[in-house]
């Protein structure tokens, strides 16, 4: 009786302990996969006509590299690199994109299809990868140019606008932050981008409006451009990063200009010398022949 109770004990023993080296097990493969997908290629801004990259994830088995470029309206996504190996590009994308062991590189950062690029290279970017659930991705913003600022003086206003492509699905935007002399935030808004293109759906223009008044003492404003994190509603495998980006522009002494009817009504408030004159000599006149009379 003893005997077959001890051999249950080592029978229940052994299950325990399976069960737990499957449960160490399952959470070491779970802590790898964790550890391989949560280092994910990042969201980020470049400038128009200048490389980009993405590094690549060291751990795992990637196979393609995909991108889904924000000039297209209808089924965006394409394959950067061969089905079966991720290191060879398509001959389609042979001049946009260079692919080796450590990153993708975006040759040259475009808003829009060129004659040797068929697409735009603003998008979104995936890597997939052998296991199904370690897919990664992140967009690549591009702007044109540095944020631009005019002083328009007539209205009382100063205004900041930047034009920029963007996978239009993301939903990453630029932010504006008007601040004055001392550098002291005046206000930060993110404006609702106006479409450039109706070809061309992610090709935007954003801008930034701040009233001046007269009676400030501020003359030079400086609008700081970043860019906001993507829309919450992206599958997990998106990069959730605001990118790191920052530029901004400068006007300076601009103050409120005195308004043309106000200067006009100086102007007739205070007669002139010559109607002074005019006045003058019509009344010797008159009192020059009341006399004779």
């Amino acid at each position: 009786m003893m005997k077959t109770k001890q051999s249950r004990i080592l029978i229940h023993g052994a299950k325990t302990e399976h069960l737990i080296f499957a449960v160490v097990i399952s959470c070491l493969n779970y802590y790898c996969v964790a550890q391989r997908c949560s280092r994910d290629i990042r969201n980020q801004v470049a400038y128009e006509g200048r490389p980009a990259s993405f590094l690549r994830i060291e751990n795992g088995l990637p196979i393609m590299w995909k991108v889904a470029p924000s000039d297209l309206l209808i089924d965006p996504e394409r394959s950067i690199t061969d089905d079966d190996d991720d290191k060879i590009v398509n001959p389609e994308f042979v001049k946009t994109y260079k692919v080796d062991s450590k990153r993708l590189t975006i040759l040259k950062s475009t808003v829009a299809r060129q004659r040797s690029m068929p697409y735009a290279t603003a998008g979104l970017y995936t890597l997939n990868y052998l296991d199904p659930n370690c897919t990664t991705g992140a967009g690549l913003i591009v702007i044109r140019d540095d944020p631009e600022c005019t002083c328009d003086r007539r209205n009382a206003r100063v205004s900041c606008s930047v034009d920029y492509a963007a996978y239009k699905e993301q939903r990453i935007e630029p932010i504006m932050t008007w601040k004055d002399d001392n550098g002291v935030t005046l206000r930060s808004k993110q404006p609702t981008p106006s479409s450039l293109d109706v070809n061309n759906p992610g090709l935007q223009r954003s801008v930034s409006e701040f009233p001046i008044a007269a009676a400030t003492d501020v003359r030079n404003y400086t609008c700081q451009l970043t860019f906001s994190t993507p829309s919450p509603r992206q599958p997990k495998y998106i990069s959730r990063n605001a990118p790191s980006f920052t530029a901004s522009c400068s006007v300076k002494n601009c103050r409120l200009r005195i308004p043309q009817t106000t200067k006009e009504s100086v102007t007739r408030s205070r007669p002139t010398t010559s109607a002074r004159r005019l006045r003058t000599t019509k009344t010797t006149r008159k009192a020059t022949t009341t006399c004779k009379t």
